[in-house]
């Protein structure tokens, strides 16, 4: 008897994990179908896939805490040239904004939610020198730099797909001829 009410609740925990993960994957593949058919090119074949419950790559590849959002300091971690753009959002609990800085066709966005510290990765995609990674990450960097710079024993693949964190975080690092082409950062909602 004590066995039997034992499992029933882990079973349900286990479905319910499930359900969870399954809703998660299908947002998030949802969103990268509509990213790659925003760049009219067929997603890459070849894909290396990483998953962990902590978000360990947001503290190695930005140069600032998610605290107490200042556009001009967050500023000076981009490139020359970059503008910034802010839109005013209702969401289900409250109002907040999101900052989109941007250059040429790539683009950070962070939601930045009034009277709270922290903000938040809203969505990006880095195909040019717009931000400058706290651990020298570039795009145009080879296979081997970048897994060294990941802690990766070797890259053999096109696409390193990592699914962090307990509310979703997505990185895709997308290469092509060997070289570094693409970050996507996709924060699953």
């Amino acid at each position: 008897m004590k066995l039997s009410i034992l499992i029933f609740p882990l079973l349900t925990l286990a479905c319910f994990s499930c359900q969870t993960t399954k809703k998660k994957t299908q947002n998030y593949e949802k969103k990268t179908t509509l990213a790659d058919e925003e760049d009219n090119k067929p997603s890459l074949k070849r894909n290396c896939n990483y998953s962990a419950e902590e978000d360990t790559l947001k503290q190695s590849l930005f140069p600032f805490q998610l605290k107490n959002f200042d556009t001009q300091i967050i500023l000076k971690y981009f490139s020359n040239g970059t503008k910034v753009d802010s839109s005013k959002t209702a969401g289900e609990e409250n109002e907040y904004r999101i900052y989109t800085f941007k250059k040429d066709n790539s683009f950070i966005s962070f939601l930045v939610k009034p009277k709270n510290e922290w903000f938040y990765i809203h969505e990006c995609s880095i195909q040019n020198e717009l931000f400058n990674f706290k651990n020298g990450l570039k795009i145009g960097m080879n296979k081997r730099q970048v897994s060294k710079i990941l802690n990766l024993q070797s890259i053999n693949c096109d696409t390193l797909k990592f699914d962090l964190g307990e509310l979703s975080t997505y990185y895709d690092f997308i290469f092509k001829n060997d070289n570094l082409q693409k970050i996507n950062i996709i924060v699953d909602e």
